[in-house]
């Protein structure tokens, strides 16, 4: 039998950009995930629920902190990097993102170490100086990685991204093991230096492989940072938007550890993690969808393909996990699975109605209509969040995922009802309309040789 047949789907996704790079886009979450799983189990049996929960809860905070500042950059790469065509202003822009966005996160990690033990007791540990400064470092790394990823994407080029977080998930896993056997007792501060020393390695990769495609890291001129700040409104429109998205996981996790303590968020944070494997099918879709439309696709036939591959992928693995969630939960341990299984089953549920929102975000962060997908996002956020506050006591971990379902749920309503109008496709000229001083001011006349090999073979 020739083996023609069996490669085509394959070749098929070598031919199409958006499922490529979606496909590169889910391979790095699920290769984070599998290797993240074997880190927080040797983390479970080497150190106790309470110090692995709050080390969980700091993490999750951290990057937060490095998210909340990263500034619109990583999205604004996305939508401008491809328009620019002079190698040096390219590399201004590449370069006074960078620096602005992890100097605004460090500030921003000192102002947290000195607040948050004030608001939430049980991250008192963040008083101790080698907590507080893995803290700090850890908000500026995930900032610096959050840009350097947004790059990869700008150019259709997924596969950096994927060598990037496979540097981080194999350094951590490997580092990990080093307070576990040269210190007898390791703290909780050993963990999140482990986790900064992965994100600085994975860096420092990642800007060798983007100076391979034509990026080059240089010092921020007036130039640059002009450039910058003529963008701060597109900037903001995208923060908003991607921070409404966010922000349920990573408040999550601080919030049970304020009412529930560092116990009960180490059985969130492990349900959530193994639930993010069906999350990043339908974000890595609408990320790459979006990255296609800020290359002049056709919006409409990507967003059907879009669709189209999002419940193929996502159907199968959503009844794998409703039917196996004990199981899978069990290789962490009894207590796990007997705390988790109700959650991530429903964590499971809610994936689908967030497959819709999804594509629907990256349809509209193509058009520009960044201000609705901002009302859109936060409406979700504040449903969930706001539900998990008010329900922890009563329901305990359960009201998470009820909680974030029911947002979902509320996220497919809008969805129906722009449908229903007639309004997703309304405006399909890709946002030309919109802002189009500032496109044409990043728009530069002269050819950039990196930048026409960087998308030649997309």
């Amino acid at each position: 039998m020739s083996p023609r047949p069996l490669l085509r789907p394959l070749q098929a996704v070598a031919r199409r950009s958006l499922l490529r790079n979606s496909s590169f886009l889910m391979g790095t979450t699920i290769m984070t995930s599998a290797l993240g799983y074997a880190y927080w189990l040797l983390a479970a049996h080497s150190w106790s629920s309470s110090t692995v929960g709050f080390a969980a809860g700091a993490i999750s905070t951290f990057t937060l902190v490095g998210f909340v500042f990263s500034l619109g950059v990583a999205p604004a790469y996305v939508q401008m990097l491809p328009r620019f065509r002079d190698p040096a202003e390219l590399d201004q822009f590449f370069s006074s993102g960078l620096v602005t966005t992890t100097a605004a996160s460090v500030l921003a990690g000192v102002v947290v170490v000195a607040l948050l033990p004030l608001w939430a007791p049980h991250f008192h540990e963040l008083r101790e100086a080698p907590t507080a400064a893995a803290f700090v470092a850890g908000c500026g790394l995930s900032t610096t990685c959050v840009a350097l990823d947004g790059c990869f994407v700008a150019l259709r080029r997924s596969s950096g991204q994927f060598g990037r977080n496979g540097v981080f998930a194999v350094a951590k896993m490997g580092l990990l093991l080093l307070p576990v056997l040269a210190l007898r007792h390791p703290g909780a501060a050993s963990i999140l230096w482990t986790w900064d020393a992965a994100l600085l390695a994975s860096a420092v990769v990642a800007i060798v492989m983007l100076e391979r495609l034509g990026m080059h890291l240089a010092v921020p001129r007036r130039s640059g940072l002009r450039r910058l700040f003529v963008h701060r409104h597109t900037m903001i429109g995208y923060q908003l938007g991607s921070l409404g998205a966010s922000l349920p996981p990573f408040v999550f996790p601080a919030l049970v550890i304020a009412i529930l303590g560092a116990r009960q968020n180490a059985y969130v944070y492990f349900t959530w993690s193994i639930a993010g494997v069906l999350f990043t099918v339908s974000t890595s879709i609408g990320l790459a969808l979006f990255a296609e439309g800020a290359h002049r696709e056709d919006l409409r036939r990507q967003a059907r393909l879009a669709a189209t591959t999002m419940t193929a992928v996502l159907l199968p693995m959503t009844a794998l996990v409703l039917v196996f969630a004990r199981q899978i939960l069990s290789v962490f341990g009894h207590e796990y699975a007997a705390h988790g299984t109700s959650l991530l089953r429903i964590f499971a549920i809610g994936a689908l109605a967030d497959a819709v929102t999804n594509c629907y975000v990256g349809i509209r962060n193509v058009q520009r209509r960044l201000v609705e997908v901002a009302v859109l996002n936060f409406v979700i956020a504040a449903i969930a969040v706001g539900g998990t506050a008010a329900l922890l006591r009563v329901w305990g971990i359960d009201a998470v995922g009820w909680s974030w379902a029911a947002a979902q749920a509320t996220g497919c309503v809008w969805v129906l009802v722009m449908a229903l109008r007639g309004q997703i496709h309304h405006h399909d000229s890709h946002g030309d309309d919109v802002h189009h001083d500032e496109i044409r001011d990043d728009v530069s006349v002269r050819p950039i040789k990196a930048m026409s090999v960087a998308t030649k073979t997309t």
